[in-house]
């Protein structure tokens, strides 16, 4: 399965605006965030846990099912969501990610990191 950019994104807005302490399953994403299935879903939680961007307990049973259970955004997580939270930025990301050919949630990061360097460069005119 392929991880989903926006997908990844939509995910992390969405568990920063959960109350604090309250568990979150990809069911409840897929009813409250459009465009996505459950399997979407899942595999990009897995993604973001792996990737320790979220904070999340994840069992597979025996038959193939999943349960997993997202307490939050880990501080790596917070980090990311910053650089991507607006969607000129994000756009800006997603079309250098497809350039390079690449959408791995490190080059995700990194490319972030450099759009937000940039502007912040440009914004006081630094030349670093």
């Amino acid at each position: 399965m392929r991880l989903n950019p926006d997908c990844v994104r939509d995910i992390l807005l969405y568990i920063e605006n959960a109350p604090y302490r309250e568990i979150i399953t990809p069911e409840e994403i897929v009813e409250n965030v459009s465009g996505y299935n459950l399997d979407e879903i899942e595999y990009a939680c897995e993604k973001l846990e792996e990737g320790n961007l979220i904070n999340a307990d994840i069992k597979t049973y025996s038959d193939g099912n999943l349960a997993i259970y997202i307490s939050s955004i880990s501080y790596n997580g917070h980090q990311f969501l910053e650089n991507i939270r607006k969607d000129e930025i994000w756009d800006g990301v997603k079309n250098v990610a497809s350039k390079i050919g690449t959408n791995s949630l490190s080059a995700l990061s990194q490319i972030s990191s450099s759009v937000v360097l940039s502007l912040i460069k440009a914004h006081f005119g630094l030349n670093l």
